[in-house]
């Protein structure tokens, strides 16, 4: 009975390990897409238009993914008594009256010396601004990395599954804008988010008397961890180097162990990663891992801000730069960060160690279209 019990327990054992064999690195569990995009942008009553005609333009912007989001639309909000409504969960302004906006950030570039704006931006789908996001969301950054004038900006919150449609209504130049010749103007417009981006991968380490008799005798003990990801544009895949699994370390024999850190945008946007974090297990530490911590960490200890031209601070913000440039990933690339880890020690048997990798990232997708405007002898 005894024997019987074992060989089932044997071969459970072999069926377990079978399925853990792969390529010895570890594997990203994710589905992983667009959040926020842009799904229309209606010009009426046309593109073509004559000197001095209203224009109506519509954008369309859907939520894709599976959790709220909210949208940029307005970076220098004021209160007036038309605009949309302030979300009751906002720090909404003093005199309740309604803040105005033209939609700065969403129509970023409309030619504005030649096309006047008519009034404020419309909402023409039940959206609210929002002046301050919530905690559980990164701020959304500009394009040179720092915040905006907390309770300026507006936000609109946009669920999964539904839309948000906003409206401007532009007037034409007149023929004397134009030099009484056809003017075509590039309307350039954005949908700008934040998110955060997580992988929790286990990392399979091993008694190292243990991984070399298996090298010896050549047998195949490589496991893949999982990488499980949250969902949105932005993957991580947090990758060992070598095999699985990876020799522990022990008193007398301290060691270290390569990562990289693979962040690939798979949506149809631009990303910029504002922040990247790595949770170790307690057992762990860092040996060479320059993140965003590690980097400004030091700066504030020399005080940076106050000595810029500190040599230690020079060298400091060129490589703080550097990170943030290798992150700002467009559509289909991957940006690649090494990070060399110290190896646990007493590590007895086959043991699966837990890390968390985040990205706190600002998204922006662009669409542009043109208008061409013709004075009227010319289109006669």
């Amino acid at each position: 009975m005894k024997s019987g019990v074992f060989i089932y327990f044997v071969l459970v054992f072999t069926i377990f390990l079978a399925g853990c064999i792969g390529g010895g690195q570890s594997n990203t569990d994710v589905v992983s897409t667009d959040m926020l995009v842009i799904k229309n942008i209606d010009v009426f009553p046309s593109k073509d238009v004559r000197p001095d005609d209203q224009i109506i333009m519509r954008m369309e912007v859907e939520n894709k993914g599976q959790r709220d989001t909210y949208l940029l639309a307005d970076t220098n909000s004021k209160s007036s008594n038309s605009g949309a409504s302030a979300d009751s969960s906002s720090a909404a302004p003093s005199d309740n009256t309604k803040p105005s906006f033209d939609g700065d950030y969403l129509l970023m570039d409309r030619c504005n010396t030649l096309y006047t704006l008519e009034g404020d931006m419309t909402i023409l789908s039940r959206g609210n601004c929002i002046k301050n996001l919530p905690n559980d969301v990164p701020p959304i950054k500009k394009y040179d990395g720092t915040s905006y004038d907390p309770g300026k900006a507006c936000y609109i919150k946009v669920s999964p599954g539904q839309s948000q449609t906003f409206q401007w209504k532009i007037k034409a130049p007149s023929e004397d804008a134009i030099s009484k010749m056809a003017n075509k103007c590039n309307f350039k417009f954005q949908a700008a988010y934040s998110a955060k981006a997580e992988t929790n991968t286990e990392v399979y380490f091993a008694n190292p008397v243990e991984v070399a008799e298996r090298l010896y005798t050549q047998k195949d003990m490589s496991l893949a961890g999982n990488n499980i990801a949250t969902f949105g544009p932005i993957a991580i895949n947090f990758e060992p180097a070598e095999p699985q699994p990876i020799s522990a370390a022990t008193k007398d024999r301290p060691d270290n162990w390569t990562v990289y850190i693979n962040i690939k945008n798979v949506g149809t946007g631009i990303a910029d990663v504002t922040n990247l974090t790595v949770a170790l297990p307690k057992s762990m530490e860092k040996a060479n891992c320059r993140l965003f911590g590690e980097i400004e960490k030091e700066m504030n200890d020399k005080d940076c801000s106050n000595n810029k031209n500190d040599p230690d601070c020079v060298t400091l913000s060129k490589e703080l730069d550097d990170l943030k440039s290798s992150l700002k990933i467009y559509f289909d690339k991957s940006s690649r960060i090494v990070c060399v880890l110290k190896s646990p020690e007493n590590v007895a048997i086959l043991t699966p160690f837990k890390f968390t990798t985040t990205a706190d990232y600002t998204y922006r997708q662009n669409q542009e279209i043109t208008i061409k405007t013709t004075p009227v002898r010319e289109m006669s």
